[in-house]
Order: structure tokens, then C-alpha cells, then sequence
């Protein structure tokens, strides 16, 4: 990312001067300075800068370095740069920055930074990046990692960015995390997406992880989402904790669908235990509305309770091919609900059967004829 970076800024200033020479004024300078404490300190500094314009054309830039010592050990030193540019096909700046401290005891910090952005005829763009470290007197460790752009231009635009952190502590904590995400937008439509994992381990052998993920997509024809994360932990006495979850939708002129699921199991430290899923469904179209959705449970306690327990539930409702029916409901049965395949033959109304059964709990065939013959001549 700061290669590209940079060689984006330095592409798109060589453009700007491109072309034709410039003649104008120039300008530029420098100076420095330093200064003692009676204490034992001591500073110094310096700094430079220049540019020239003329022509529509332009550039200006400059440097700084700073140095600190103290009275106990102690240090800093900062330099940076700055630059910017324009001319007739856009403009450009960047800037850059580094720093260092190092104390007594062994600590030190340093930190790296760089931003850029250009702007032109067909679009404009703009980045930065960051890096931190640090360490501390005890053995402790940090360190970060962070970077970002976009673009934007006739045809649309795009960001992006990351970050990635690190830490142990003094008696062997550590933390990582990291995350990045992403979005593009068009004349056709537009997506996103985003994850995270997270991961912790503590004094005493306790430990946590995560992970997440999710997007969304759109465009004329329709839209999309769905997004997952898993969970998992463990204590100092054995316990134990993991999850995950999904989740999904999708929309269109036809119809739309979406979806979730979730399971989850945990252990205690003296045997208890506990498990548990779940899941659901719902389906909608210009022809009818279907549901379903699932739970089970079960779990042990430390004296041998147990626990267990299912669940199923659907409903459906719609428009059959010889006229309308009304809702059907099903549930808590072992088999599945009407409509989603349970049954060793297809549900009555969608013509599996050699002869048609009964039509959603009519007493007996001839009601379900004379009410269909009833349909058909009412408009007579």
C-alpha cells in the first residue's frame, strides 16, 4: 500500500509538469537550531523547503528533522516530509512521518505515517497508511497496522481498508486482532463486505477467539446479504464455550428468500454440558409465502439431570392451480412440514400423486369437487 502509494503521488506529479517547460518564480530555504538544558537535556532541529510556479504550473515541498534527548536516558527523534503539486490536469499532495522514542528500562515506541490524495480531470484518489510499535519495561509488546484508501470517478467509486493489532502482556497475555472491509458503487449497482477475527489468550491459560464476515450486494435486478461469525472461549478450570452463526437474504422482482442458523455448545467445569441449534427459512414469491424453522436443545447437569428437547414448525400459503386455498400450518411433528419434502410421496396440490388426495383437509373428495364446481360456476 505505501509503495503504491507513492509511486501513484510521484506518477501524477511527473503528469502535471509534463507537457511543456515551466518558467516562473522559484522559491526555497532552510534553517536549524538547537538548544541545552541545564538539567541535561538538549534539543535540535532543522527544516527545509521549496518550489517554483509559473505557466498554470506549481510545486511546493519541504522536510523537518527533530531530535530530543533527556536528562534520564531518554529520546526522540521526528522527521517528516510534505509535498503538494498541481498544474492544467489536476492537483496532488502527500505527506510523510516517522518517529522514534526509546526511555529507560527498555522501552521504546516508534510510529510510521504516510497520506497521499491527487485530484484530476477523470476522477481523485486518497490513501494513507499507518505502523505503531512499542515495547515496555516489563516485557510487554504493541504493535498496529493500519491502512485506507478510495477512488472516485465518472464510473463510479471504491474504498477500502485494514487494520491489524498485536499485543502481549508481562505475564504472557496476548491480544491479535484484525479487520478489513471494502465497498464498490457503479452505474450498475453497488457491494460491500467487511470481516474480523479476534483472537486472546490470558495469565492462567483462558483463551477467546472470533471471527466475523458479512457482505450485500445490489443492482437493478436485485440485492443480496449474508453474513457469518463463530465464537469459541475456553476458562482456567476447563470451560468451554463455542457458537456460530449464518445468515442470508436475497431479493429480486420475483420474490425473496433469507435464511439463519445458529448453533451453540458449552461445557462446565464440573461436566455440566449444553448444545443447542436452530435454523429457519422464508420463501416469498408472487404465487405464495413459505416458512420453516427448526430448535433443538439438550444438556447435562452435575448431578446426571439431562435435558433434551425438538422443535419444527412451517406454514405456507399461496394460490393452487384449480383456485385458492387457505393457510397450512404444521407443527411440532417429527416429520416435516407439507412443502419441504418430509413425506416419502410430494404434498398433495403439486400433482405428484397418481390420484389426487384430499385437498388440504376436506372431509372426503366429493366436498373438495362440489366446492371446486362452486368456484367455477359462481361467476355464471
Amino acid at each position: 500500500m505505501k509503495i503504491r502509494l507513492t509511486l501513484a503521488i510521484l506518477s501524477l506529479g511527473a503528469s502535471l509538469f509534463c507537457g511543456r517547460p515551466v518558467e516562473g518564480r522559484g522559491f526555497g530555504g532552510s534553517s536549524s537550531r538547537s538548544a541545552y538544558s541545564s538539567r541535561g537535556g538538549s534539543y535540535s532541529g532543522s527544516r527545509s523547503y521549496g518550489g517554483s510556479s509559473g505557466g498554470g504550473y506549481g510545486r511546493a515541498g519541504g522536510s523537518y528533522n527533530r531530535s530530543y534527548e533527556g536528562s534520564h536516558g531518554g529520546s526522540a527523534d521526528a522527521s517528516g516530509t510534505r509535498g503538494a503539486a498541481y498544474g492544467p490536469n489536476g492537483a496532488a499532495a502527500g505527506s510523510t512521518r516517522d518517529v522514534s522514542a526509546s526511555g529507560p528500562n527498555g522501552r521504546t515506541y516508534n510510529s510510521q505515517e504516510e497520506r497521499g490524495a491527487a485530484s484530476g480531470t477523470y476522477g481523485s484518489a486518497a490513501g494513507g497508511s499507518r505502523s505503531t510499535s512499542a515495547t515496555g519495561a516489563y516485557g510487554q509488546s504493541y504493535s498496529s497496522e493500519r491502512q485506507g484508501g478510495a477512488a472516485t470517478s465518472p464510473y463510479g467509486s471504491a474504498a477500502g481498508g485494514s487494520r491489524s493489532t498485536s499485543a502481549t502482556g508481562a505475564y504472557g497475555q496476548s491480544y491479535s486482532s484484525e479487520r478489513q472491509g471494502g465497498a464498490v458503487a457503479g452505474p450498475n449497482g453497488a457491494t460491500a463486505y467487511g470481516s474480523r477475527s479476534t483472537s486472546a489468550t490470558g495469565a492462567y491459560g483462558q483463551s477467546y477467539s472470533s471471527k466475523r464476515q458479512g457482505g450485500a450486494v445490489a443492482n437493478p435486478y436485485g440485492s443480496a446479504a449474508y453474513g457469518s461469525r463463530n465464537t469459541s472461549a475456553t476458562g482456567a478450570y476447563g470451560q468451554s464455550y463455542s457458537g456460530e452463526r449464518q445468515g442470508g437474504a436475497v431479493a429480486n422482482p420475483y420474490g425473496s428468500a433469507a435464511y439463519g442458523s445458529r448453533s451453540t455448545s458449552a461445557t462446565g467445569a464440573y461436566g455440566q454440558s449444553y448444545s443447542g441449534e436452530r435454523q429457519g427459512g422464508a420463501v416469498a414469491n408472487p404465487y405464495g409465502v413459505a416458512a420453516g424453522g427448526s430448535a433443538s436443545a439438550s444438556g447435562m447437569g452435575y448431578y446426571g439431570q439431562s435435558y433434551s428437547a425438538q422443535r419444527y414448525g412451517a406454514a405456507a400459503t399461496g394460490t393452487g392451480g384449480y383456485g385458492a386455498y387457505g393457510a397450512n400450518a404444521v407443527g411440532a411433528y417429527p416429520d416435516r412440514a407439507i412443502g419441504y419434502g418430509g413425506q416419502s410421496y410430494p404434498a398433495p396440490g403439486y400433482g405428484g400423486q397418481p390420484d389426487a388426495s384430499p385437498t388440504y383437509g376436506s372431509p372426503a373428495p366429493l366436498l373438495d369437487r362440489a366446492a371446486y364446481l362452486r368456484a367455477r360456476l359462481r361467476g355464471f
